[in-house]
């Protein structure tokens, strides 16, 4: 039996309604979703852009080996915040780097630049074996990847938090991802999927809680 077309009219007028309802829910959480993914992406003036290439140029260090430098990565942090009156995390830095490379728009050194130490053995076997746990339990089965780390400050920041309460060593949080850049590049780091039973008890603990001394605590 065929509708009458006042009654097809009301029905395409509601559902027509439901969809516009449905957009109106679905936009707002895609807008959170590209929010989340654009954290990390800062905008420079042209300026900046050219302060960040000398900078870049005069310290002759690749994007790539910075992991592996964590001094060099701090003083590299300090000038371009001296230079520029910015408060950019060095993740957030490299990464915009690592973004106008991607497209061909960075500088090159032409075989100018220096080479990189390991960071493998910065720390003992044992302290190592902990780090990947952490590292695992909390950055792996969280379904993250170590560009997460590397680009998050708040994952590196809770790693070298849990870091400090498993073996009272306190660590700048970049020399502990660079020990894990090390490892990925070994192919000693799990991946996701990779998992093992954890402890329940284990978890990130509240930042506020560490002592502000470094070193090594008796």
């Amino acid at each position: 039996m065929r509708r009458r077309p006042q009654i097809r009219n009301r029905l395409v007028r509601e559902n027509s309604g439901k969809t516009r309802d449905n957009v109106a829910a679905v936009l707002p959480q895609r807008k959170s979703i590209l929010m989340a993914i654009r954290r990390n992406a800062i905008r420079l003036s042209p300026d900046e852009d050219h302060a960040l290439r000398e900078l870049y140029l005069e310290f002759g260090i690749p994007a790539d080996q910075y992991e592996k430098r964590p001094e060099d990565m701090a003083l590299f942090i300090e000038e371009w915040s001296h230079r520029t009156g910015r408060s950019d995390a060095f993740g957030e830095v490299i990464h915009y780097i690592r973004t106008q490379r991607k497209q061909g728009l960075w500088v090159r050194f032409d075989g100018s630049h220096k080479t990189a130490p390991s960071m493998l053995h910065a720390l003992p076997a044992t302290q190592r074996d902990i780090l990947v746990d952490i590292y695992r339990e909390h950055v792996v089965e969280a379904g993250f990847g170590s560009d997460n780390v590397f680009y998050d400050p708040d994952i590196s920041r809770q790693i070298a938090t849990e870091f400090f309460h498993r073996t009272r060593r306190r660590l700048p949080e970049y020399v502990l991802v660079a020990v894990l850049t090390a490892l990925r590049k070994r192919g000693r780091l799990p991946v996701v999927g990779d998992r093992k039973p954890r402890d329940e008890g284990l978890g990130f603990s509240d930042i506020n809680k560490i002592p502000p001394q470094t070193g090594t605590d008796p």
